[in-house]
């Protein structure tokens, strides 16, 4: 029998470790520049693989690469210096993990975990400037993703594809971040999102139930979007600065929104479509926005805004739903409208040139409506059954009206001051109004056009006039 060469052995024994090898492990260390390490594990019957790989330089690549069937894989890239690159791939392996840890300026990590991967971790870190955090797992169960960068101008992007019990976490440090995150097709996902800094830019994706998505954001220029369908879902945004926006829409029930935000122009839109979804609302600044839309029922929004020319628009279809709005400043303006049974508006506004508009379509709905200062304006129209309206107005030149409509509807109106006015109307039946004046030449008029009607009218001061039409 001919004996092998040295080479011919080389290849016999490589060509089978390709095949058969397990519990192979990779370490590298390089140092200087524009250098390249590459790690390959790849064959049927891999297990329990380990690369390590440590660059120290500039320009330096870093690639681990394991595939087949391997279980149990770690890779770990370590990059120090500027420009570096770091990419990991795991494909058809249980319980893999993957680390880029880089310091420095100009650095990419990227990592992709693919099915049929299960409980994998993917992990960058990054601290410099211009850097780059890609981290994709699909079709896997309990994954986990954490990018952390810190510097000017960074990038973070987390998806994970069908799969459950996945944690998406990017906090970003500096100017111009971006951190988008999905979770697509899972349950009990968790994104987390914190950035600090101009201009940041961050959107978590959830599709499933128990969802929980959180991002906080304190610079200038800040956008925060959620979406979240499933059930249980809860979203916090909080945002302090200039020019922050919020948009939060989310599909199911027992559904959780709380959004602050301090500063100047702030936005925020919220839509829910189920049952047991609660908002709260809270904008302290200039020009600041709010829009909420509620579909189901037992849903709660509350609104406080204080600055100028801020505005709040909620809109409710469903019964037992509860809206508060408080409005501190000039130029406010507030507008409910809800379609259903059981429902309540409470509204505080205080200050200059305010305006509130409700309207309510369905029985035993009620409005209360508080405002003190100057030029404010209160409307109310009411369609159903045994509703009851509350306006109390305190100050000069306010203004009040009420329209009912159907069936044992109640209007009370409390005015103190200079030259307001209150106008009520009621059509149908077994209606109640009640028109109270304290001050100097406010006006009322009340008129009821239907049967077993009944108006009170009380005004103490000079020159007020009231009328009574039944």
């Amino acid at each position: 029998m001919k004996a092998l060469t040295p080479i011919a052995a080389a290849i016999l024994l490589s060509a089978s470790g390709a095949v058969l090898a397990s519990g192979n492990i990779t370490h590298q260390s390089q140092t200087g520049i524009g250098n390249s390490a590459t790690s390959t594990q790849i064959g049927p019957g891999n297990d329990n693989n380990y690369v390590n790989q440590t660059q120290n330089g500039f320009f330096n690549d870093s690639d681990a690469t394991q595939t087949g069937g391997s279980q149990s894989n770690n890779i770990h890239h370590n990059q120090t210096g500027t420009g570096n690159s770091a990419s990991s791939t795991q494909t058809g392996g249980l319980l893999n993990k993957a680390s880029v840890v880089q310091q420095g300026s100009g650095n990419v990590g990227i990592t992709s975990q693919a099915a049929p991967a299960l409980m994998s971790e993917a992990s960058i870190n990054q601290a410099g400037e211009t850097n780059f955090g890609f981290i994709s797992q699909t079709a896997s169960a309990g994954d986990k993703a954490a990018i952390n960068q810190v510097g000017d101008a960074n990038f973070a992007t987390v998806t994970q594809f069908l799969s459950s019990n996945n944690h998406a976490t990017a906090n970003q440090f500096g100017t111009a971040n971006i951190a988008t995150m999905t979770q697509f097709l899972g349950d009990h996902n968790t994104a987390v999102a914190n950035q600090v800094g101009t201009v940041n830019i961050a959107t978590h994706t959830q599709t499933g139930s128990s969802n929980n998505s959180t991002s906080t954001q304190v610079g200038t220029l800040n956008g925060a979007l959620h979406l979240q369908g499933g059930d249980n879902n809860s979203i916090f945004t909080s945002q302090f600065g200039t020019l922050n926006g919020t948009a939060v829409a989310q599909s199911g029930s027992h559904n959780g929104v709380l959004t602050t935000q301090v500063g100047t122009l702030n936005g925020s839109a919220v839509f829910q479509d189920g049952t047991f979804n609660g908002v709260a609302n809270t904008q302290l600044g200039l020009l600041n926005g709010a829009a909420v839309l509620q579909d189901g029922a037992f849903n709660l929004v509350s609104n406080v805004q204080a600055g100028i020319l801020n505005g709040s628009a909620v809109l409710q279809d469903g019964a037992f739903n509860a809206v508060s709005t408080i409005q501190t400043g000039i130029l406010n303006g507030s507008a409910v409208l809800q379609d259903g049974a059981l429902n309540a508006v409470s509204t505080i506004q205080t200050g200059i040139l305010n305006g509130s508009a409700v309207l309510q379509d369905g029985a035993f709905n009620a409005v209360s409506t508080v405002q003190s200062g100057i030029l404010n304006g209160s409307a109310v129209f009411q369609d159903g059954a045994l509703n009851l309206v509350s306006t109390v107005q305190t100050g000069i030149l306010n203004g009040s009206a009420v329209l009912q409509d159907g069936i044992g509807h109640t209007s009370l109106t409390d005015q103190n001051g200079l030259l307001n006015a209150s106008l009520q109307a009621q059509f149908g039946s077994g209606h109640h109004a009640s028109t109270t004046q304290t001050g100097i030449a406010n006006f009322h008029s009340t008129a009821q056009f239907g049967s077993n009607e009944m108006a009170l009218a009380i005004q103490n001061g000079v020159g007020n006039v009231g009328t009574i039409l039944q």
